[in-house]
């Protein structure tokens, strides 16, 4: 737990979770180590700034605003997070800083609003758009021009960026480089030059994690194939329909894609998918539980205890309302012969005996993101309430079959009785699917790799995807956050000095006149006033930001990071004046998850400057 002192501000709580997660910065894949002080043995691997978030207890209220934000972010981008939070604590130190040298919150949150306008122009200056084909065609002439070099040599043209990359495992980037090549031998010329910008653009964006990125473009690659468009910056795909499953034992290069999804299950249903190999089958789609108590209970006035006369033997039966509501579900499932049930909550154990005694395969306990996915592979809709499905539901068909990884992990132990047990899973494929369903088998060693290894997975991914679904990337490395520090600096000089401006003194020194136009000459004076002041702050900041990814990889200590962020200053002038020169840049960032982070990191110290400016705050 994280004690906060009594009315310790916001922007102090900010700053002390940007500190705790700053090593998770750039490319040297590291892990924060939780322990428990009560239990030692108690340990917790967190990889991400939302894990962090999740499992660390802060009694403040500004860790709502900060945790919320962060959630928001990931789950529309999934990358970034660490940027976001990183850049959001070093803003809330030179908020601090600033305040007390008396410029007011609300002049400091304006100009920082103000920089970060400049910034993201300048960002848009140097991206790089993939919306046309030309551009898609300077990137493969760029990556058969790189294809030549080896990483040593790659490497040697640019000091900074070797330590950037961190290219640590060769071995890894060579597979990558080999897979690419088996692939475009298979191929017809136009798919060997589009699947050729795609490794070229995952090898970027990878942070050298060259098998996994291999992974996200090969299931890229897939949905490609399968779409009706031959232009890859306007094909669709879709991140819901590609799932992971984690197995330990080989290492990650091992690590493979499947087509289907993989579902773990009952030892019943496993053995039934034996039975029915490869079988054609209706499915149901159900995001709730099959309990007479989950809401059946006067439910559409269906389910009233009603006593029956027979004819044959002339004798009353009485059926209760769970009798009936069960007859429901049987009638249900036989009239639209109905043979896999995926359910995400719990199942009364009389649909369990029902469907097994009818070869209806039920998987429950299931995830929604699997259920979306089956959802956009078969357009199946995912329903809340069983008794809802009627025939016109029925989407394309399923086949399932029992799955084995293949390696003798399948054998998991049981935390509690700390022995072997053996895991079940079966693999749901479509015929002819909407959207291609996918499975990618992630591999590690020990548990806390395969949790690295598949939020690296996920996290390169979504990079992927970002850059192919918005259409425009950035140089990485830094270098686009040195390139708009630079930009500040530029304009600052441009800036007019706050004592030529024309004000009435009068109006500041009584503080109010019914005068708008006197009122705004107030507030452009005070802006004028700190402008510089304030962006030197922002400045500040983007040249922490770099020089913390650079500590992070090893490249000395706080006072050496800084000079060398001042070294390849001076060397971005060059750099760029090269023709084409972000094309052949080495590392790629996601334009929008980027920008998104910068926006969202002044907004959370907007909010949080702003509360405690009107709140004062006090934790007891």
């Amino acid at each position: 737990m994280y004690k906060v002192k009594e009315n310790t501000n916001s922007l102090m709580v900010l700053q002390t979770i940007a500190q705790s997660i700053k090593t998770l910065l750039g490319c040297n894949k590291s892990i924060k180590c939780f322990i428990d002080e009560n239990d030692e043995t108690a340990v917790k691997f967190l990889l991400t700034p939302l894990d962090f978030l999740q499992n660390v207890n802060i009694l403040h209220p500004a860790i709502h605003v900060i945790a919320e934000s962060c959630n928001k972010h990931c789950k529309e981008y999934g990358t970034c997070s660490t940027t976001l939070l990183v850049i959001a604590g070093l803003l809330a130190k030179e908020t601090e800083c600033l305040n007390k040298q008396g410029i007011p919150i609300h002049v400091i949150t304006k100009l920082f609003d103000e920089a970060l306008a400049i910034c993201i122009k300048k960002c848009e200056q140097v991206a790089i758009n993939l919306s046309s084909m030309s551009s898609w065609s300077i990137l493969a002439e760029s990556h058969e021009n790189e294809s030549n070099l080896s990483p040593e040599e790659s490497d040697e043209n640019n000091l900074y960026v070797t330590r950037i990359i961190n290219m640590q495992d060769k071995n890894d980037f060579s597979i990558f480089l080999k897979g690419t090549y088996d692939k475009i031998a298979t191929m017809s010329e136009t798919d060997s030059k589009i699947y050729t910008i795609l490794s070229y653009l995952g090898q970027k964006l990878s942070r050298g994690d060259y098998s996994l990125t291999r992974l996200a473009i090969d299931a890229l690659w897939k949905q490609y194939q399968n779409s009706s468009t031959n232009d890859l910056s306007t094909c669709r795909f879709y991140l819901a329909t590609i799932d992971t499953i984690e197995i330990l034992g080989p290492p990650v290069a091992e690590s493979t894609l499947i087509s289907g999804i993989v579902i773990n299950c009952t030892s019943e249903a496993y053995s039934l998918c034996g039975k029915l190999n490869k079988k054609k089958l209706n499915i149901i789609l159900l995001n709730g539980d099959i309990t007479f108590q989950f809401r059946h209970i006067g439910y559409e006035d269906k389910y009233k205890e009603v006593t029956y006369i027979t004819a044959d033997q002339l004798s009353m039966e009485r059926r209760t309302e769970q009798d009936r509501w069960l007859k429901n579900i049987a009638d249900i499932l036989h009239k639209n012969d109905i043979g896999l049930l995926a359910v995400k909550g719990y199942v009364d154990q009389r649909i369990v005996d029902l469907c097994h005694s009818n070869d209806i395969v039920l998987l429950s306990a299931l995830s929604y993101n699997q259920l979306k996915a089956l959802s956009l592979a078969t357009g199946n809709v995912i329903l809340t309430y069983i008794p809802d499905f009627n025939e016109v539901q029925i989407g394309l068909t399923v086949t399932v079959q029992q799955w084995v990884c293949g390696w003798n992990s399948k054998k998991t132990i049981n935390k509690r009785t700390n022995k072997a047990v053996v895991s079940y899973h079966v693999l749901i494929q479509c015929e002819a699917p909407k959207t291609t369903l996918q499975m990618a088998v992630i591999h590690g060693s020990s548990r806390a790799s395969l949790k690295s290894a598949t939020q690296r997975f996920k996290s390169c991914l979504n990079r992927i995807y970002n850059v192919l679904h918005f259409g425009r990337c950035l140089p990485g490395g830094g270098y686009t956050e040195l390139l708009c520090s630079e930009y500040l600096k530029i304009q600052k000089k441009f800036i007019p000095p706050s004592k030529t401006m024309i004000i009435d003194h009068k109006v500041i020194a009584n503080g109010m006149d019914d005068d708008n136009k006197s009122v705004n000459n107030i507030w452009s004076y005070e802006l004028s006033l700190y402008r510089s002041i304030v962006w030197t702050a922002f400045i500040n900041v983007l040249d922490d930001y770099v020089a913390t990814i650079l500590l992070n990889d090893e490249c000395g200590n706080k006072f050496e990071t800084l000079n060398l962020v001042h070294q390849f200053k001076k060397q971005c002038i060059d750099i760029s004046k090269t023709k084409n020169f972000l094309y052949s840049w080495p590392v790629l960032d996601d334009f929008t998850g980027k920008t998104a982070a910068w926006k969202q990191a002044v907004h959370i110290v907007k909010i949080l400057a702003h509360s405690d400016y009107v709140i004062i705050t006090d934790v007891k």
